[in-house]
């Protein structure tokens, strides 16, 4: 997974946001950032601040004037590290379980067709065996879904995993 960066109007945007905030304790207007950055157009403006909010590089409230807020990089960091160790962890839970299922297949498959009275003891562990395996698979499938809600979340916020 990697962390995105700005482009270099992006960064000049949000430097002077950042600069402009800290002096006047309130963040600058679009047609304040289009000045100082000689775009041509509010639009031009409004159409990087969209690109830095999909991005996680700042936060605004809509419909409200001077609202932008920079989301330190570290944030984003952050983010990106904890869907790392949340995919790990599930991706081990999975093995893991994935191991009890293949053991227990394995167990079941080892009864074999003895005489009389190990049948019916066979018959018994089998059916244990089965009700281990089926509890398992349904472990399994919550945690291919948690996987894949994670993976989903991590589209949505242009995570690559």
């Amino acid at each position: 997974m990697k962390a995105k960066t700005p482009t270099k109007k992006q960064a000049a945007i949000l430097k002077f946001i950042e600069e402009y905030t800290e002096e006047h304790d309130m963040s600058p207007s679009y047609r304040e950032i289009m000045a100082a950055l000689r775009l041509r157009s509010v639009s031009a403006v409004a159409e990087h601040i969209n690109n830095c909010v999909a991005a996680g590089f700042l936060e605004k409230l809509p419909n409200q004037a001077r609202t932008l807020r920079i989301i330190p990089v570290e944030t984003h960091e952050e983010t990106v590290k904890f869907f790392n160790q949340r995919l790990a962890e599930l991706d081990q839970e999975l093995a893991q379980i994935e191991d009890r299922i293949a053991a227990s297949s394995n167990f079941q498959l080892s009864l074999g067709d003895g005489n009389a009275p190990e049948a019916s003891k066979n018959t018994l562990a089998a059916s244990d065996a089965q009700k281990t395996i089926s509890a398992l698979m349904r472990e399994s499938e919550a945690l291919e879904e948690q996987i894949s809600i994670l993976r989903r979340a991590a589209d949505i916020l242009e995570i690559d995993l």
